[in-house]
């Protein structure tokens, strides 16, 4: 066997850990999300329905982003990851609340909230973390490699 191969294998272990940790843990956060699907479809019923694809399409992208930061870890795509998942739930958040007006009809009765300011005050946190993000992605490739 040569170093190649040798060297190979405790990386091809590595992998295999980071793999099999991301994915227990995205499983659990899916089984979570589904916990809180059934409870909302449940209790709101026909509330809830016009919102369910609005519900899946967050809970499918935000174990994505678990699943791929998990998987990079120790490299500067987590960073990136964290930057595009605070620039997805701001888009997110944005586009399902209708710019922060929130209308539901139920038999014959609609119930309307705006709440720009909160809206507002949640699009500054995820630009925080954006931020946060993108010193932290600064900080880590300005280390030096240790050996």
């Amino acid at each position: 066997m040569n170093e190649v191969e040798a060297e190979a294998k405790p990386t091809r272990r590595k992998l295999v850990t980071k793999i099999v940790e991301a994915t227990v843990i995205t499983a659990i956060y899916g089984l979570v999300w589904l916990i809180i699907w059934f409870l909302l479809s449940h209790f709101l019923g026909p509330v809830f329905q016009p919102f369910s694809t609005l519900y899946w399409i967050l809970a499918c992208a935000l174990l994505f982003f678990t699943f791929a930061i998990k998987i990079s870890e120790g490299t500067v795509y987590k960073y990136i990851l964290i930057i595009l998942r605070s620039f997805f739930i701001i888009v997110y958040i944005i586009y399902s609340t209708n710019f922060g007006i929130f209308t539901i009809n139920f038999e014959g009765f609609t119930l309307t909230v705006e709440f720009i300011p909160l809206l507002a005050m949640m699009v500054a946190i995820n630009l925080l973390s954006i931020a946060n993000g993108i010193i932290q992605a600064t900080e880590f490739a300005a280390q030096t490699p240790e050996d």
